[in-house]
């Protein structure tokens, strides 16, 4: 009986064996058989799971985020060798080696692909934002002139360099390229932003309220706007009219705690005590809602 069983066990353990062997060899073949574009689109079904993955732990969905990430990476490097010079497999290479934090290969594949289309800005931004996060400030700012000079009707990259100027403390620059993305477009909100705040850190505060103006006319239902002007009148004390600003903040976005709070603030300012506690209170139990 034990030498049936002795049999039977060594048959199952071939068996299994060869199943391996065969199953290792179709999917050999199978990816053998496959193309460029397969690698690239089971590249991108990777990277849309991870983009869509829960997160039942931290812990654990870095790690499944990691793996999904090398997948793909595996994929578009070989899309890449069957065709080297293909823009959309290196573009989309570059960004996972950024999620990656391999910043320096990410720059590598946008190289690449400017050298075979160095005539299209939107390549010359997205380099120079991985070279910010390498803190390499002035070959990011020469990109984003490189932008410039190839789509100068484009208020878009202007804010872009001003940001660069801003990040290097050159609040002036940072305004003057804001200033001219709004003669590009005067209802470009992005730029508009940009200069309110650049107007703050040098200290101008009738040009920041202006432009804040100016955005909430553009975009009434932003509560973000009312927010962000109350702040300049906190500053400049004028907290009547910064409690008006929060006020209206609050009817446009009344699940919010934030306004509530510095309501509070600007409320403890003109000796309204009873005032700021309510609102500290709801903006509690909105926190804790949260």
């Amino acid at each position: 009986m034990k030498n049936h069983f002795d049999v039977a066990a060594r048959w199952m353990v071939v068996v299994i064996a060869a199943l391996t062997l065969f199953s290792g060899a179709v999917a050999q073949e199978t990816d053998g058989d496959m193309s460029a574009e397969d690698y690239y689109l089971r590249a991108k079904e990777t990277l849309r799971k991870a983009a869509e993955e829960d997160q039942p732990g931290i812990d654990n969905w870095r790690a499944v985020q990691k793996e999904r990430l090398k997948g793909a990476l595996a994929d578009l490097t070989k899309a890449i060798e069957l065709e080297p010079d293909n823009r959309e497999y290196l573009i989309e290479r570059s960004n996972v080696f950024h999620s990656m934090d391999e910043p320096r290969l990410a720059i590598k594949d946008l190289t690449r692909v400017i050298e075979l289309d160095p005539t299209d800005p939107e390549l010359y931004s997205m380099r120079a934002d991985i070279y910010v996060t390498e803190g390499m400030e002035e070959r990011s700012l020469a990109d984003r002139t490189k932008a410039i000079s190839l789509d100068a009707k484009n208020p878009r990259w202007y804010n872009e360099r001003g940001i660069a100027y801003s990040h290097q403390g050159k609040t002036s620059d940072a305004i003057a390229d804001y200033s001219f993305a709004l003669k590009v477009d005067p209802k470009y909100t992005t730029a508009l932003m940009s200069r309110a705040y650049a107007y703050v850190s040098s200290e101008n505060f009738d040009r920041s309220l202006a432009d804040w103006t100016m955005l909430i006319k553009l975009e009434p239902s932003f509560a973000y706007h009312r927010v962000s002007r109350a702040e300049v009148y906190m500053t400049i004390r004028q907290y009547g009219k910064a409690i008006a600003d929060y006020t209206e903040a609050i009817r446009l976005s009344p699940d919010v705690p934030n306004p509530f709070e510095r309501r509070a603030e600007a409320y403890r300012k003109t000796g309204k005590i009873l005032l700021a506690k309510k609102d500290e209170q709801t903006a509690k139990t909105i926190r804790s809602k949260m």
